[in-house]
């Protein structure tokens, strides 16, 4: 080999030294490879979040229950933890509140104690949560999970597409000998509205809807029974009106509420203006106590305080099943009912 080739071979052939300098390069124009780890599994040892930690991570939580990828890298950078581990914790609170949430359906009790952003979270996860949370807690809270208007009548909704409304915890409603049992958490559905100043009970019956509703405006007097187990009497709250309500119906695939004639057993409902709505007193007391105290409530009687319900002329539910009279507590749901599922 001539030294002429042997130079050649020597130039083109890199030295470790330049290699080395060309893989840094390239190296460091690379984004930095992103930590799966938990601080856990940092540290190689069980650690708990300290005090600071939680406080941190509880306010940005209130904040905003599902943080961005970048927002929680910032969290954990602000409490020197892992993205991994800030993450988990967000998992693992919504969860908690998830079942307290469901708690709540099913002990009648406040959920005072769940942030507003939650709530805000759970009425925007209607695919998700609806079934599970099927509108009691949502209402309870203040925000209605149905963001179309099914359940309320009319088209005025808030900027966010939502109507809110407050539930009221009742099991059971009674019109004279007419009696309605919720056999689960959407067969009886009593809410009330502040912004359309109305009272709603809806009732799910084979694959169809209906709603008895009046404004706020038909209200004489609304108070708290405490009941009699002696006698087996049912709590509640009665509920005395001026005049007889609104019914409504709607059924798979009709496209909505429309106004219909009186559907409870012989029209009891129309000429009956004294209803009980059964349930828990310790808990109807603190939602009655809320509902009296509100202005459109208080103010319901003003010459301008209250607004009427306008509807279509009703139409007569003869060609539909009638949600029948339960004469108890324990008697079974009808065939076809939505069952709630967990």
């Amino acid at each position: 080999m001539s030294y002429e080739d042997v130079a050649i071979k020597m130039a083109s052939t890199p030295s470790p030294t330049s290699s080395n300098s060309t893989s840094n390069n390239s190296a460091s124009r690379r984004p930095p490879r992103k930590s799966t780890l938990t601080q856990q599994q940092k540290n190689q040892k069980r650690q708990r979040a300290t005090q600071d930690q939680l406080v941190t991570l509880e306010m940005e939580f209130n904040k905003n229950p599902t943080p961005t990828a970048t927002v929680r890298e910032r969290i954990a950078e602000d409490i020197n933890m892992t993205e991994r581990s800030v993450q988990i914790w967000f998992q693992n609170r919504r969860a908690k509140i998830k079942l307290l949430a469901k708690k709540s359906i099913e002990t009648g009790e406040n959920c005072d104690s769940i942030p507003e952003s939650m709530r805000n979270y759970l009425a925007m996860h209607p695919m998700e949560n609806a079934k599970a949370l099927s509108g009691s807690f949502l209402g309870r809270c203040g925000i209605s999970p149905y963001g179309n208007d099914s359940l309320m009548m009319g088209s005025e909704q808030c900027p966010q597409g939502k109507v809110v409304i407050h539930h009221l915890s009742c099991r059971s409603l009674s019109i004279g000998s007419w009696r309605r049992v919720g056999q689960n958490a959407m067969d009886l559905i009593i809410f009330y509205s502040p912004d359309k100043r109305t009272m709603t009970y809806y009732i799910n019956n084979d694959q169809a809807g209906y709603k008895i509703e009046y404004p706020f405006s038909y209200i004489k007097n609304v108070y708290l029974e405490n009941g009699d187990p002696d006698s087996g009497k049912p709590g509640g709250l009665v509920v005395e009106l001026t005049r007889p309500p609104n019914f409504f119906m709607d059924s798979s695939g009709s496209g909505g509420f429309f106004q219909c004639g009186d559907f409870t057993e012989d029209q009891q409902a129309s000429q009956t203006m004294t209803h009980y709505l059964g349930g828990h007193p310790k808990v109807l007391s603190g939602q009655l106590a809320k509902l009296v105290s509100l202005e459109p409530f208080m103010s319901r009687h003003d010459a301008f305080g209250h607004q009427q319900i306008s509807a279509s002329a009703p139409v007569s539910p003869s060609l539909m099943n009638r949600p029948a009279s339960q004469p108890n507590g324990n008697a079974q749901a009808h065939v076809g009912m939505f069952q709630e599922s967990w």
